[in-house]
This record gives C-alpha cells, sequence and structure tokens, in this order.
C-alpha cells in the first residue's frame, strides 16, 4: 500500500514540474518567461550584446556593460502604432554601461527575429546619457 501511495505522489509531483513548464517561453538555451529576468547566464549575454548596440548607436568603442549594472525584462509582444508590425520576443533592458573610466545611462528595447536571444533583431528603443548619440524611439503599443 505504501509503495502505491509513493508511487501516485511521485507521478503527482512530476505532472505537476513538467506543467508549469508550458509558463515558460523556450530558447535554445534558456527559458525565458514575461517579467523580469534573473538567470544569470542570460543577463550576461543581454550585456555583451548591450555593449554591441552601444557602440553602434553611441560610436564608441571599448565600453563594458557587466551584468549586474542591468535589469532586464521580457515583455508581452507589441504593435507599430504607426505601421502596425508586430513585434514579438521583445526584451526591454536598462542599465549603465562604462566608458573611459565614466559611467553612462542606457535603455535598450529590441524585438528578436526569434525567440532566441542569439539571433537578430530590431532595435526598438535606444537611448543613453551620451550626448553625442543617436536616439531610436519606435512608437509602439501592447499587441491585442
Amino acid at each position: 500500500m505504501k509503495k502505491i501511495f509513493f508511487i501516485g505522489a511521485l507521478a503527482v509531483l512530476l505532472l505537476t514540474a513538467c506543467g508549469n513548464e508550458g509558463n515558460s517561453d523556450e530558447t535554445n538555451t534558456y527559458k525565458v518567461s514575461q517579467g523580469k529576468i534573473t538567470n544569470e547566464k542570460l543577463l550576461i549575454n543581454l550585456a555583451v550584446r548591450a555593449e554591441t548596440i552601444i557602440e553602434k548607436y553611441d560610436g564608441v568603442d571599448n565600453v563594458k556593460v557587466e551584468d549586474a549594472e542591468i535589469e532586464a525584462k521580457k515583455h508581452p509582444n507589441l504593435r507599430n502604432d504607426e505601421t502596425k508590425e508586430i513585434y514579438k520576443n521583445v526584451y526591454y533592458i536598462e542599465g549603465e554601461y562604462s566608458y573611459q573610466g565614466k559611467k553612462y545611462d542606457f535603455v535598450w528595447s529590441v524585438s528578436f527575429n526569434n525567440n532566441d536571444i542569439d539571433s537578430g533583431g530590431q532595435v526598438l528603443q535606444y537611448i543613453s546619457d551620451m550626448e553625442t548619440g543617436e536616439k531610436i524611439n519606435v512608437n509602439r503599443s501592447l499587441a491585442d
């Protein structure tokens, strides 16, 4: 009788654990749900991607973004208010970067082509404290 109870409890536990996976988006490397991102490897990867974006739009080289200096969130799908294009796999990253001994704040929002942050994507927003930097801000709202 104890074996049957144990097997039944184990089956319920496994079904519950597997059922929770449906609430997360799966990528090749990470499971990412909407909301704040806490996975350290994912934050490191986003920090490295942010360095490339910062260097491109602020026109500087050798910036450093530490994963501890950023906050990242996965957003629901968004829609371009002008073209009605739907943006999926939207991430919002904000934080600080270092350049020549000074700290600058930045905000970067991106829609990745696939549910994988290693894929290409479209920058929806980029703003920083760097005076010479290019600013981008696509008018967008939540998609239905």
